[in-house]
């Protein structure tokens, strides 16, 4: 390991590395001492000071110590030699037996180890790993050696960042039954960087520059990220999503209040900030001393600081989130808030199973859809406790449940509406916004059959509309035999998409906006007659849904018919 000096602080000496540390594991190496120099217990405590933040950002003044937990802790000989490598406990303390009396550094490396054998260290821009360094005298009467990184040491959020991660890996610890193979994790900041906090799960251009990790926000004239917790546990889910080779979100912009994304993307967001709650929410119970935030503070609440005290960038509660913006799995807060009510209406424990387990395995795409279905197979609940757990769904217009014309998957089903012409001016709708949910039970694909009475030699529009959680339909005409009814070329009267909207000029953007992935289809009869309308979800999500992941095999759509002239 090669180090070079970069900055003294306080009395603490910054170091980077030239070369990674790739160790965390205990060693000693023999020294050379004087002739009368002895052997004591050298012991201490590492801390650093945290930041305590509210609804209002950053709460002025308080800034409490806490223990550097289970961190790389070297000591060196006044040459610079490594002697003992060792970590601190779960509570900072450290413990070195037979150490001489002499002078010495104690270095602080960037590095902490998980229980597990993980390890979580933090980096700069170049990729260079960070410790600080303090020298000290030890003496047959001061064989205590404690060390406190402080704020104006501008270092003290490195240690937070590792602090966080690691109450997330014992999170992950916690709730996983069997061992799950998450990866060594790096964290990339550098004081004065800029660009945005973000999780990389390749080395790709200047923002991923380093590789995969989580790239932290420095700016000091404006927003730093290294001791905003929910930010950096925001982060920490999209690490486990890149260990759990969860990677199909397209990524790119979102926002909350966006309600047309990706169900992948939406998914993916949606499922990090609940996941900071979820990890806050554990925390409080077992171990509430991590926590940066007041105890009368609920751990719904999703806060990005400001570098400024009462200034905070972002304030969100999920626990009372509403708005007519925030609905539907296509958008991200509509996703948390549900899962957030989940939590309380189901578990910690069954949630995150049916994220690191079911959707490791499962043949659709990631989405809050394959969610549910992996809640539903892995906990078998009562039919009381499905519908407490549609009923939270529900509050953010999700509808995975039977709509109200249900059972209509079939002709011998249903009772057929009348369309007929009586005199009405035209065009007139005589089916307007008949609401349907393209679900039926737990995986099983829907089809919605609606029986419409026409009057003959009237040309009837028949469509969806206003297409929401991801629906993509399909319609189909048929007799009342069951038969496909053919146009005047011999086609089936059948259509799948409106609109192309790959072809429209701003293409398929926003994309889950209530337009797109429509369906309509125009039919004469020569008679009075009775059809069939077949209302599905189109083919291509099952058969490839690598490829059309964004499209949702559940949806919710609205149903209508014209009489155009």
């Amino acid at each position: 390991m090669k180090w070079s000096y970069v900055l003294l602080l306080a009395g603490l000496i910054l170091f980077v590395s030239c070369q990674e540390n790739a160790s965390g594991s205990l060693s000693q190496t023999d020294s050379s001492s004087k002739p009368d120099a002895v052997q004591v217990t050298l012991t201490g405590r590492i801390e650093y000071q945290d930041r305590i933040y509210g609804t209002s950002g950053f709460i002025n003044g308080n800034t409490p110590f806490k223990p550097a937990r289970r961190v790389v802790l070297d000591l060196m000989d006044e040459e610079g030699n490594l002697l003992v490598t060792t970590l601190t406990d779960d509570n900072g303390y450290y413990e070195i037996p037979e150490v001489f009396t002499a002078d010495y550094s104690l270095r602080i490396v960037a590095e902490t180890e998980t229980e597990s054998g993980n390890i979580i260290s933090v980096h700069n821009h170049s990729g260079n790993q960070y410790a600080v360094s303090q020298k000290i005298t030890v003496t047959e009467n001061n064989n205590r050696a404690d060390v406190q990184v402080l704020l104006d040491d501008r270092v003290a959020g490195i240690f937070n960042m590792m602090d966080v991660m690691l109450s997330g890996y014992n999170f992950v610890a916690a709730y996983s039954s069997d061992a799950i193979a998450m990866k060594n994790l790096k964290l990339f900041w550098q004081y004065g960087n800029q660009t945005g906090t973000y999780t990389c799960f390749s080395q790709s251009g200047g923002s991923c520059s380093q590789g995969a990790g989580i790239y932290v926000l420095s700016d000091p004239t404006g927003d730093t990220d290294d001791f905003d917790d929910d930010v950096l546990w925001h982060e920490f889910a999209h690490y486990c999503e890149y260990s759990l080779g969860l990677n199909e979100s397209p990524g790119g912009y979102h926002s909350l209040s966006s309600n047309t994304l990706d169900l992948r993307l939406a998914w993916s967001e949606g499922h990090a900030s609940y996941l900071q709650a979820a990890i806050k929410n554990w925390l409080r119970e077992n171990d509430p001393q991590r926590l940066s935030i007041p105890g009368y503070l609920e751990t719904s609440y999703y806060v990005d600081n400001n570098n400024q005290p009462g200034y905070p960038a972002l304030v969100v509660n999920y626990d009372s989130l509403n708005g007519s913006a925030y609905r539907y799995a296509s958008n991200e807060a509509a996703v948390s808030r549900a899962l957030w009510l989940l939590l309380q209406r189901a578990d910690i424990a069954a949630i995150w199973d049916s994220f690191s387990v079911y959707l490791t395995v499962n043949n659709s795409a990631d989405n809050l859809e394959a969610f549910w279905d992996g809640l539903l197979q892995a906990q078998s609940p009562s039919s009381i406790q499905i519908s407490q757990w549609q009923s939270a769904l529900a509050d953010r217009s999700i509808f995975y449940q039977q709509d109200a014309y249900e059972q209509d998957n079939d002709i011998l089903s249903v009772e057929p509406l009348s369309c007929l012409f009586s005199g009405q001016t035209l065009p007139w709708s005589c089916i307007n916004g008949q609401q349907h949910y393209l679900y039926y039970d737990n995986q099983e694909p829907d089809q919605d059959v609606i029986g419409v009475q026409l009057s003959g030699g009237h040309r009837y529009r028949i469509f969806t509309h206003e297409l929401r959680n991801g629906a993509d339909t399909q319609i189909t005409l048929l007799d009342s035999a069951g038969n496909v009814l053919i146009d005047a070329d011999s086609n089936p009267i059948r259509n799948d998409d409106a609109t192309d909207c790959e072809l429209e000029p701003q293409g398929c953007y926003p994309l889950h906006d209530g337009t797109h992935f429509r369906s309509e289809v125009f039919y004469t009869p020569q008679f009075n007659e009775t059809v069939y309308v077949k209302v599905e979800t189109t083919d291509a999500v099952y058969q490839a849904p690598s490829i059309y992941g964004y499209i949702g095999r559940y949806g919710s759509y609205q149903f209508s018919v014209q009489i155009m002239d």
